[in-house]
């Protein structure tokens, strides 16, 4: 049974996201991708799925919700519910097109295509596919240290700033993954605070991309 108060809750919160700010009257560019810190984004594999806990904060309120995302190249979907196991959304990306195949009722779209969706793209493509530039290394550049930040932009406008706070060693994988992620909107004025629970690097198949009749 879906929380029905988390439902509300999750639309209200990104509704006063939507509404503080102007939506452009063009279509939007996908974001140019910057790297700063002591080292590139991590590499993370060709596939994989990962549950997270999430904290979305909006303009001082906020919410709490689980994450599950798989990812095969260029594919990814990912899908929130709530304490009690009912789905808030289901976000999916394959063809180069991105779509909300669920959300809550009332739940306004823009910050989730423009905002949500092209944060989670960046901040979980798998090695050698989002074209990201990293601030060249310096002759005294020692090992990487955390945090590292990857800053989207249009122009010279930043709309996100997404930061590694920490990283762990995953079984199958050479490099650590993040751990702890702070995704932090300034188009839309949302922070998302991402925790790992845990990863599972097995090759994910056709299934997860499965639509099941999931509507709008």
């Amino acid at each position: 049974m879906i929380k029905t108060g988390s439902l509300v809750r999750l639309a209200v919160l990104l509704a006063v996201a939507c509404a503080a700010c102007v939506r452009p009257a063009v279509r939007m560019e996908p974001p140019a991708i910057r790297i700063v810190g002591a080292a590139a984004w991590p590499a993370l594999p060709y596939s994989y799925r990962m549950v997270h806990r999430i904290h979305l904060d909006v303009r001082g309120r906020s919410l709490d919700f689980l994450g599950y995302l798989a990812v095969s190249g260029d594919r990814w979907r990912a899908v929130g519910f709530t304490e009690l196991g009912g789905r808030l959304f289901d976000l999916i990306h394959e063809n180069g097109r991105s779509e909300v195949l669920l959300s809550p009722p009332g739940l306004p779209r823009a910050p989730v295509l423009e905002g949500v969706m092209s944060d989670i793209a960046a901040a979980f493509a798998p090695a050698g596919r989002s074209g990201r530039a990293a601030d060249p290394p310096g002759p005294d550049r020692g090992p990487a240290v955390e945090p590292v930040t990857m800053i989207l932009s249009r122009g010279e406008k930043t709309i996100s700033e997404i930061t590694i706070l920490s990283s762990r060693a995953v079984e199958g994988w050479p490099a650590p993954v993040p751990e702890r992620l702070s995704i932090k909107s300034r188009q839309w004025g949302y922070t998302l605070e991402v925790t790992l629970v845990r990863a599972d690097l097995r090759s994910v198949d056709e299934t997860a991309f499965i639509r099941n009749g999931a509507g709008r």
